[in-house]
């Protein structure tokens, strides 16, 4: 399935209004719109979650490049620019998250 290259500074979020914050894109060289791209070997950590139950600890990403690979890692895609991402959290109540700014120009299988 295409979507778009997901990179270290897109604005994505739990559904429960903390953000996903990239701890490392698994990569230091490879860039799109000036941005590192995330590779499946990336880290990152939900900060601000206010579920009720327990904040969410990090997104588990479910939509990797079949054919575009990064030091020999699948890049992470994303279906859409706007709306729900190919992952879920980790926590008591897990969502997929939200992105508001994932590059629109780049796109992968």
């Amino acid at each position: 399935m295409p979507g778009f290259v997901y990179h270290q500074n897109a604005a994505v979020d739990c559904q429960h209004s903390g953000r996903i914050k990239v701890n490392s894109p698994g990569q230091v060289r490879v860039k799109v719109g000036g941005q590192l791209v995330n590779t499946s070997l990336f880290q990152n950590e939900v900060t601000g979650c206010s579920h009720p139950d327990g904040p969410c600890a990090r997104i588990q990403w479910r939509h990797l490049s079949t054919r575009i690979k990064c030091y020999g890692q699948p890049v992470l895609l994303y279906a859409s620019p706007l709306g729900l991402a190919n992952g879920v959290t980790e926590g008591p109540a897990p969502v997929p998250p939200q992105g508001q700014g994932v590059q629109p120009r780049v796109l992968g299988l």
